[in-house]
């Protein structure tokens, strides 16, 4: 098991492999980078269920988000952005789990019901399939109704005895039906969570005590089915205590025979019987063989379908589930299923009525009960209906199948009722479960469809021998199909076998394939040709046929016949351009595989990937190039200034030089792999990597006609220590991720060495991060609050509120939390609460009387993507009624383009609604004038770094630049304040140049609450 395992881990399924697994089951797939949320999305697309790229884009979530609104039926809009959040989706990355969605879309204006499914890729991708359930979910809420109609009859059943329980055995959840007015005042719980674990309080209080242990033994769920299961019932006899007397009754336990979920659980009253002395002995037992036999005949009903009076869905699940248990057990009997659908049934239905189309369905149902008389039939859907041969039934399957298909030829003839069907075996080395079986199943059942459906001379039909000639193709079809899917790899030689008996079968001479890439190869005609069938013998073309895919690869089929051959008949025709219609299914599905390989390891733009960096691993190891490594994680420093400044044309440009110079200095005994974005991943020998950090740190690049630009990374890297085998690329992304996040977060590192003073470091966040939902819960966060004061009349002006974490006593440093906080979305749900604990103090000082002032509150820069932020800003604010101008949120400056477009419609929509805002650290970050010129501002906060000090000159770059920004701010209407005051030249630095807020330790630490408060009324600084 060991070894299988470390195969399985050293031969990762490709993304190729992975989604056109998908695509067998999902219309829709999305495949994710986790490292910057840019995705892909993949169509399937007609019969043949070709995987097709649709569409592409930056920001999956984003683009969620936007679409939600359009196309998520409403009733279900709120519970879809809820559950599907980033954190949610990418948590399958951490642990291996996958995430799955069940909501609606608008579809023709009607909502449909859709499933998503998220798996983890082999690497840093998330894997999304889409797939449409509606039908199935319908079929899902109509076995419900008729569960819910068992319940109901186990209601009615109650009328006749004290009580029946109605367990569900996989939860232990139960509801309880009480008809006697004694019982019923028990007090007994009447539904519950856990039937096991109120027994025993039921029993203890209303039972008799010399009985209670008894059966309290007799109700332990294990002792209970396992009885079950031995003797197909259990009952027993014990004393029910009603007041201040005691009466016998007798229990009778019985699960139904096609519920295997529920066990039903009947009270009945023996008092009498058992008290009079003379009543015959088994007058007890004679009531409890009639309770199990009403019960029994009620369950029947409820397992019936009314109509036909064959089995209903419900059952049909039933056995299912219990199928696929002992399949996964290997424990599962040989068996097969028939899958039916009624032919011309809505025909029959619209032209003759639905009293004509219920005759009309009987009659298919009697056809096939009358073929399979030995085996269960189940009704699963309007006209569809599934039979599953075991035993004997099994064994005479081929038999079975060939009566089947002589009825349908004769009802053919005569103008009844015909069936399409399809046979197929389960194969306990592939089918993993009934679906499997009954997929296959199913496409043959439509291809029969098709043929039953066609005209047949009557000649045809009439002759014998068509009944044995059908039965053959239908054999050679079902195992070319089978063939064709195999799971574990299409069976080439055997696909081929087939073909050439199928050709044989139909007089063919020769049949030929054409494979052509895209439109040029098929003009030239240098494509592809297969050729598995060839007598030797001149033909004609007789037939062609031709498929395009949606990536304009195609292929093309031709049949020839001998001019001295019997030609086609119009059947004969069909079946054979059904089979090249199949084959042609299979080569352009393979084909286009063979085409999504090609791309797996590389991605839209040509850099190799991260799954071509596990096979260069791999590679290395066997030519012993692993040994003396270092791995590093490096982003391209301000990207996004190239685009703008050069145009995006040229910044692709840029990189591509980038990332050839640093694979050119790599060499042959290195790798390198983009992950996505401006993010590169790399490998290389220790030497070697000496150059490269330089060039990392700092590399001239030329483009375009003489023109050149400096590019700068940030680092992480990790030398892998002599003696380690590195086998996958997970050996050490961790590490170079741990230490880029630092390179990243700290001014003046561009490149960080892994250490375990980092693993600490990383250990220490995680920490932070768990800690972190209970603190909030717990009311750990509280608001300091730091004065902002008037330089000229020392009056509080303002505050800023700064968050503490205070635990056990204890303050834990902003620093310590923050960082790591915004590194998910933590500081978002931090902000939004530090920002309710503000408005709440607010609230109580006005309350109060307290002449307040407003109070600004931090937002991170995380919280621009949130579409919804001003409502929810407002609607705190308003939840606490405090008047909007005491409110001032600080966000921080940006660079891109994207950001800076949603700081600005966060910003206008506060700005709309009177709450300030403030530009946070101005001029720590790339500040442009389009910052303050396109966004309405209230207030510019100049950071600490800007403020002059007493070494600088009058005429230094920080003295002017501080004067320059003060009078622009001042001339713009802005308010102005510059935070980080600790010295009196300071404040008068500030003075001269019109600054008439300060925020700093020259005045005020940031203080509690209880502290501000005597701020508050004091109202100045002397």
């Amino acid at each position: 098991m060991e070894m299988e395992e470390r195969k399985q881990q050293n031969n990762p399924i490709t993304f190729a492999e992975l989604a056109l697994a998908l695509a067998n089951d999902y219309e829709c797939i999305y495949v994710i980078d986790s490292e910057d949320d840019s995705y892909v999305e993949y169509v399937t697309a007609g019969a043949q269920k070709e995987l097709v790229k649709r569409d592409y884009g930056d920001n999956f979530y984003k683009a969620v988000l936007y679409n939600c609104r359009e196309q998520v039926y409403p009733e279900d809009q709120a519970f879809f952005l809820e559950t599907f959040k980033k954190e949610n989706v990418t948590e399958v990355l951490k642990n291996g789990k996958s995430f799955s969605l069940n909501y609606r879309l608008v579809i023709d204006g009607k909502p449909t019901h859709y499933f998503l499914k998220t798996i983890r890729g082999t690497d840093q991708k998330v894997v999304i399939g889409v797939q449409n359930v509606d039908a199935q979910r319908r079929r899902e809420l109509i076995t419900n109704l008729e569960r819910q109609t068992y319940m109901h009859i186990s209601g009615a059943l109650a009328s006749r005895y004290e009580a029946i329980y109605y367990i569900d055995i996989q939860n232990n959840a139960y509801t309880q039906y009480s008809a006697s007015d004694e019982y019923a005042k028990l007090g007994t719980t009447k539904q519950g969570a856990d039937f096991f674990v109120d027994a025993v309080g039921d029993c203890r209080k209303f039972l008799h005590p010399d009985d209670v242990e008894r059966v309290l033994r007799e109700l332990e769920k294990e002792r209970l089915i396992q009885h079950l299961n031995e003797n197909g019932n259990v009952t027993m006899t014990y004393r029910q205590l009603l007041g201040d007397r005691s009466q016998y009754v007798s229990m009778i336990v019985v699960r139904p025979k096609n519920d295997p979920n529920h066990i039903v659980m009947a009270v009945l009253n023996v008092d009498a019987q058992i008290r009079r002395q003379h009543a015959p002995e088994d007058e007890a037992a004679h009531k409890e063989d009639e309770l199990v036999r009403t019960i029994g005949s009620a369950i029947e009903l409820v397992n019936k379908d009314a109509l036909t009076g064959v089995k209903n869905q419900q059952v049909y699940a039933d056995m299912e589930l219990q199928l696929n248990g002992q399949i996964k057990a290997k424990t599962a009997e040989p068996f097969a299923l028939v899958v039916c659908d009624v032919n011309e049934m809505k025909q029959v239905n619209d032209a003759q009525g639905l009293g004509v189309g219920d005759a009309f369905l009987k009659s298919a149902c009697t056809m096939l009960c009358d073929t399979f008389k030995h085996s269960p039939v189940f009704r699963v859907d309007g006209d569809a209906f599934i039979v599953l041969l075991r035993g004997n039934d099994y064994e005479n399957r081929s038999k079975l199948n060939a009566e089947f298909a002589r009825k349908q030829v004769d009802h053919k003839r005569n103008g009844l009722v015909t069936l399409a069907f399809g046979m197929s075996d389960y194969d306990p080395e592939k089918d993993t479960c009934v679906r499997d079986v009954f997929t296959r199943a199913e496409n043959l059942m439509y291809g029969n469809k098709d043929w039953i459906k066609g005209d047949l001379p009557q000649e045809t039909l009439e002759r014998h021998e068509l009944q044995n000639e059908f039965m053959r193709f239908y054999v050679l079809y079902e195992q070319l199909v089978s063939a064709m899917t195999e799971i574990s790899g299409a069976d080439v030689p055997r696909i081929e076998s087939l073909l050439i008996e199928i050709s044989a079968m139909f007089r063919l001479s020769k049949a030929v394939t054409y494979i052509y890439r895209n439109p040029q190869e098929e003009k030239m005609g240098v494509g592809e040709t297969l050729c598995c069938y060839d007598t030797g013998k001149e033909g004609k073309e007789i037939l062609s046929l031709r498929v395009v895919t949606k990536v304009m690869s195609s292929a093309r089929m031709v049949a020839y016949m001998a001019p001295d051959e019997i030609p086609l008949t119009e059947e004969e025709r069909w079946k054979v351009e059904l089979v090249m219609r199949t084959t042609l299914t299979f080569v352009t599905r393979n084909r286009l595989r063979d085409m999504i390989e090609e791309l797996t390891y590389n991605d839209e733009n040509g850099y190799p990937n991260f799954r071509s960096l596990a096979n260069y691993i791999v590679r290395a190891a066997i030519e012993g190039k692993n040994r003396d490594l270092v791995a590093f994680h490096y982003n391209l420093r301000h990207f996004s200034l190239i685009n703008q400044e050069f145009g995006r044309a040229e910044g692709d440009v840029i990189m591509r030089n980038h990332f050839e110079t640093i694979r050119k200095t790599i060499g042959d005994w290195g790798y390198l792999v983009r992950l996505g974005g401006d993010n590169f991943v790399g490998i290389c020998q220790r030497d070697i990597f000496e150059d490269v950090k330089s060039l990392l740190a700092s590399a001239t690049i030329s483009f375009g006609s003489g023109n050149c630009v400096t590019v700068t990374s940030r680092t992480g890297a990790y030398a892998i220590p002599d003696g380690q085998m590195i086998q996958k690329p997970n050996d050490f992304m961790e590490q170079i991720i741990a230490a880029y996040r630092v390179a990243q977060s700290k001014e003046g590192e561009i490149l960080v060495y892994f250490n375990d003073a980092l693993l600490e470091k990383r250990e220490k966040s995680m920490k932070i991060q768990k800690m972190f939902p209970d603190a909030l819960q717990a009311g750990e966060f509280q608001p300091y609050y730091q004065p902002k004061v008037n330089v000229y009349t020392g009056e509080l002006d303002g505050a800023e509120a700064l968050c503490r974490w205070i635990r056990d006593g204890e303050i834990i440093p902003p620093g310590a939390f923050i960082p790591v906080l915004e590194q998910t979305s933590d500081i978002c749900k931090l902000d939004l609460y530090m920002l309710e604990r503000v408005c709440k103090d607010l609230r109580q000082w006005m309350d109060e009387g307290k002449k307040v002032v407003r109070v600004s509150v931090n937002f991170s820069r995380k919280n621009i993507m949130n579409p919804n932020l001003t409502e929810f800003i407002v609607g705190i604010v308003d939840r606490y009624h405090v008047p909007h101008e005491y409110i001032e949120i600080e966000l921080t400056e940006t660079t891109t383009d994207v950001e800076f477009n949603d700081l600005k419609r966060i910003a206008c929509g506060l700005h709309d609604n009177g709450i300030y805002t403030a530009v946070d650290d101005f001029g720590v970050g790339f500040s442009s004038l389009n910052l303050i010129r396109d966004i309405p501002w209230n207030v510019l906060k100049i950071d600490r770094s800007f403020l002059p000090g007493e070494e600088d000159k009058e005429n230094s770059v920080r003295n002017v630049m501080f004067k320059n920004v003060v009078t622009l701010a001042r001339q713009l209407g802005l308010e102005c304040i510059a935070e980080g005051v600790e010295t009196e030249f300071q404040m008068n630095v500030l003075r001269e140049n019109h600054c008439n807020l300060a925020q700093g330790y020259f005045y005020d630490r940031p203080l509690p609450v209880t502290e501000f408060e005597k701020r508050l009324d004091k109202g100045i600084y002397e």
